[in-house]
């Protein structure tokens, strides 16, 4: 299919102006979600049970076996635990070309 005719091109009168911001009030401080803590609460609760229980492990298992991504990655990390991901902030960086390439693999 072809573009939207509503779609924004470059210089689009409905566009915003360079450097202007799509809600320029943003969010207010201290604000930082809809929903109140102790629907988070309850529904940390309701989880940690329905995780626990047969029925979502077999679930699991048998999207596994099928051989789908999310349910092996899922099995693997309730079985092996979740591999901590680690960042070297002691690399040393020569120039970008050099970081480049070293976050590639590769030595330059």
């Amino acid at each position: 299919m072809g573009r939207s005719s509503t779609s924004f091109k470059k210089g689009y009168a409905g566009a915003f102006k360079k450097g202007q911001s799509g809600n320029p009030a943003g969010r207010p401080r201290g604000k930082k979600d809809k929903v109140p803590r102790s629907v988070k609460k309850k529904f940390i609760e309701f989880a940690k049970e329905f995780t626990d229980s047969d029925e979502f492990q077999r679930a699991v298992k048998r999207g596994a076996l099928k051989g789908q991504p999310k349910h092996i990655e899922l099995l693997l990390h309730y079985g092996q635990g979740k591999p901590a991901e680690t960042v070297n902030l002691n690399a040393e960086v020569h120039s970008y070309e050099h970081a480049l390439a070293a976050a590639k693999g590769g030595k330059k």
